[in-house]
């Protein structure tokens, strides 16, 4: 049996290749022990098609980082062709692979004692490996798989023509925050990247709403305003610009025949960001791209396509969370929906839910009384002055009982949305806080609640009458 060991960032590889031209990857973790210095016997074909014999190895590198290779064939000699891509510096791996059109996916031997948890259908997850005391978390454009077998556990990542992307660290949100740091490597940069403007999503409000919904969007802080192709119209485009915001248009299918189509709403309404329908391609996004750069596209798709095209990933606000598994916290565009019946504690919930992201306000802010006004204005304010954090920081998950945690970790700071019920108490687990300092209140400013430390590594978040949420800030 012959065995290639590849050391890269921070990431141990064996690929085991046996006296029949199967070749396994038995290894993938952040360690390089005694127990990694052999693989398991018997180990999973590294691709899920079995009649496939090894017959190349390729090891190069370019600016951004290196590249292993792997060519196998089969019995008619056609060749597949699988490509790992590390970036330098990121304990991640992008993997690729092409040729036969056949059902081909990634498989990652582990030891027998593992735990996994899975996301969104199985694309995203992640797999703690408790012999070697590591976590490993994937990213695929398709379902996952975990097999567990006698003596071993087997990962099967489908590609299907498309990527996965891998990454392994000591725990789940260092292993989250490498696939976001791999994510931002390789992503189209523009002037929206730091900037972070804030939406108004009024695509589906009624034409004659329309002036009072731009006149309240601009005096609460948002910088784009969406109509639908349907009902903008020059005048409306002059309006938007007008208050100071930028027109975004949402497309309908109709309206992408082509990516000079395209360009041609864009133009005529002078957009600075459009959304593309379900259907439309990422080849169609890079023809826009191609023609103009500084068009922000935003999608309800996700995954690494998106990701590298610097594409804004729609989510809800009850499903940011899995959306911070899968995009980079300023790709995520989170939708809070405004209602003229919500009380003071639903609303700022709700604006919570939405701030360590890029933040999207949608539905009738015209008709919010002053305290409910004043109560957007002051979130939109305070994610300003935190979106730094938000486009350089990483995604964290902590641990919460008794309701919802999930923030941004910047360098010297911490930022963590806490979630729970009136009145109710939630204790979140987190770490990399600086010890005995305390948690500052960022939002809501009247806040009725009480936030207390347990021990170095636990808080207690413990709601008033009139709150649900809060936005917290620790120092590291």
């Amino acid at each position: 049996m012959k065995c290639i060991e590849i050391s890269e960032n921070g990431i141990y590889m064996v690929f085991e290749i046996g006296s029949g031209g199967k070749i396994c990857l038995t290894r993938f973790s952040p360690l390089i022990t005694a127990a990694d210095l052999h693989g398991t016997d018997g180990g999973a074909p590294m691709l899920d098609d079995g009649g496939l014999r090894f017959k190349d190895f390729s090891d190069t590198n370019d600016q951004k980082g290196r590249i292993i290779g792997v060519t196998q064939t089969d019995e008619t000699g056609a060749e597949v062709v699988t490509r790992f891509r590390f970036i330098n510096g990121i304990s991640a791996v992008a993997v690729e692979t092409k040729g036969d059109m056949r059902r081909l996916g990634l498989r990652l031997t582990f030891p027998a004692e593992t735990e996994v948890v899975t996301m969104s259908g199985g694309r995203c997850g992640h797999v703690r490996c408790q012999t070697g005391g590591y976590v490993l978390a994937w990213q695929s454009d398709n379902s996952a798989e975990f097999i567990s077998e006698k003596d071993r556990g087997v990962l099967l990542l489908p590609q299907y023509g498309g990527e996965c992307l891998i990454s392994v660290s000591a725990d789940a949100d260092g292993a989250f925050g490498e696939l976001t740091r791999f994510r931002r490597a390789v992503r189209r940069k523009t002037r929206d990247s730091k900037m972070l403007g804030v939406f108004f999503d009024g695509s589906d409000c009624p034409p004659e709403y329309l002036p009072a919904l731009i006149g309240k969007a601009a005096e609460v802080g948002c910088n784009y305003f969406r109509v639908d192709t349907a009902k903008v119209s020059a005048a409306v485009s002059a309006e938007i610009l007008g208050s100071g915001m930028t027109p975004a248009v949402r497309l309908n299918l109709s309206d992408c025949g082509s990516a000079e189509s395209v360009c041609e709403v864009i133009r005529e309404y002078r957009a600075g960001h459009i959304l593309l329908p379900e259907g439309a391609g990422l080849s169609l996004a890079d023809e826009i791209l191609a023609a103009r750069r500084d068009t922000v596209i935003g999608s309800t798709a996700a995954g690494l396509g998106c990701a590298a095209r610097g594409m804004l990933t729609a989510a809800d606000g009850d499903s940011v969370r899995n959306a911070l598994y899968f995009s980079a916290p300023e790709q995520v565009l989170t939708c809070c929906d405004i209602t003229s019946d919500a009380d003071r504690e639903q609303l700022a919930a709700a604006l919570i839910r939405s701030m360590p992201t890029r933040m999207c306000l949608r539905g009738r802010l015209d008709l919010l009384d002053e305290d409910g006004l004043s109560l957007v204005k002051e979130s939109v304010s305070v994610h300003k002055r935190i979106r730094g954090a938000v486009a350089a920081g990483l995604p964290i998950f902590p641990k919460a009982d008794g309701g919802e945690a999930y923030g941004i970790a910047s360098r010297s700071e911490i930022y963590m949305a806490v979630l729970g019920k009136i009145g109710g108490e939630v204790v979140v687990r987190t770490s990399g806080v600086t010890e005995g300092s305390s948690a500052e209140v960022l939002f809501p400013a009247v806040f009725d609640g009480t936030v207390g430390r347990v021990s170095d590594e636990v808080i207690s978040v413990k709601f008033g009458k009139s709150d649900s949420a809060v936005l917290l800030r620790f120092m590291r």
